[in-house]
């Protein structure tokens, strides 16, 4: 289909189409911004409320107590990556990732509370309790972790759908430049200008979503217990990169916006100039 004559046939509608295709899914990304404070309040097995003398049964149902309150904050999880995963916002195989993970946290810990109700002794029973602490790190590392790669997927797959529409995005505006005179060569100029930050905010938002995700394979609790300073820094680097691809985006999505805004201007005021034959359908 030619682009000139579809414009003559229906104005309104190719803009909206443009606007529409990139926005509504740039700011389906502002859905999936994890909160601030995933941790649930921790205690080490030497501040479990246990009275004293501490029993081995007070240990075994502490411990319990923390491993259900991982496996709930691990359900919500998944339950999370799902809810993306039907809105179209990620993908089957980006849901499977964060799902798989939850599954293997929660077998570990599911295997660990098998251990520990089996204990008739203190020592192997706070030692069983520490382990929910140092070996899965379902708050400090697990949760986090996933809750930003969900959003990092978001973003990645915004991105992408987004310069998919750059050659569309190029054809109307080259059309609409073909069908104004010179007398709104501003408007046209505002429309390249538009199209050039658009493109330039999806390329940063394309470098900062690289980064990250070269990132992401270093947040496991072996490399937090490895070096926990060299981990916290990577995480700074890694929240910092998807903030600023997801501002990026957003700051494309805006280009777009106006871009419909003033194509939807133009066209309007070509289909009604002097002379002008209304082709529009009912």
């Amino acid at each position: 289909m030619k682009i000139i004559p579809t414009i003559r046939r229906a104005p309104q509608g190719f803009a909206r189409r443009i606007g529409a295709a990139g926005l509504g899914i740039a700011l389906a990304a502002t859905l999936m911004l994890p909160g601030t404070s995933l941790a649930a309040p921790r205690l080490a097995p030497q501040d479990s409320p246990c009275p004293q003398p501490v029993t081995v049964q007070c240990v075994i149902t502490f411990g319990n107590g923390e491993i259900a309150k991982r496996i709930a904050s691990l359900n919500t999880l998944s339950g999370k990556a799902t809810a993306q995963l039907n809105a179209n916002h990620i993908n089957s195989t980006q849901a499977g990732v964060i799902t798989g993970d939850v599954s293997t946290n929660e077998s570990g810990l599911q295997a660990l509370q098998t251990k520990l109700d089996a204990e008739t002794t203190l020592a192997a029973a706070r030692a069983d309790v520490l382990s929910i602490y140092t070996q899965f790190r379902v708050y400090i590392v697990v949760l986090p972790r996933d809750y930003h790669e969900i959003w990092l997927d978001i973003l990645t797959n915004v991105q992408v759908t987004m310069a998919g529409k750059a050659t569309t995005i190029q054809n109307a505006i080259n059309a609409v430049s073909a069908l104004k005179d010179n007398d709104n060569d501003g408007d046209i100029a505002t429309l390249d200008a538009a199209f050039s930050d658009y493109q330039a905010q999806l390329g940063a938002a394309t470098g900062q979503i690289n980064i990250a995700n070269g990132l992401l394979p270093e947040f496991t609790p072996q490399n937090y217990d490895a070096n926990p300073g060299g981990y916290k820094g990577d995480w700074t680097t890694f929240h910092g990169d998807i903030k600023a691809a997801h501002s990026d985006i957003l700051a494309a999505a805006a280009d777009l916006h106006k871009i419909a805004k003033v194509l939807k201007e133009l066209i309007n005021e070509q289909h009604l100039a002097p002379g002008a034959t209304d082709t529009n359908e009912p």
